[in-house]
């Protein structure tokens, strides 16, 4: 995350992981985790170019994809 946004963060409860083929055809896995922002501040940078702060009921419609959206889903439910 640090290297990512320049935040510094606490990792609580893993949500899973999504696989796919990026658009170069390389094979990805990305792992999901609820985090608590514990220092930093947020740069700009060729990976992340925003960051924003939203009620977790607005984030489903900026996602792009349904298997970000299943994760996102994981958050509110129990351990």
């Amino acid at each position: 995350m640090h290297e990512e946004t320049g935040l510094e963060v606490e990792l609580g409860r893993e949500l899973g992981y999504v696989e796919y083929t990026d658009p170069k055809g390389r094979p990805k896995t990305v792992h999901y985790w609820v985090m608590d922002k514990s220092g930093g501040d947020f740069t700009p940078n060729r990976e992340v170019s925003e960051l924003r702060w939203l009620p977790l009921d607005e984030a489903p419609a900026l996602l792009s994809y349904d298997r970000d959206r299943e994760i996102l889903g994981r958050v509110r439910r129990p351990a």
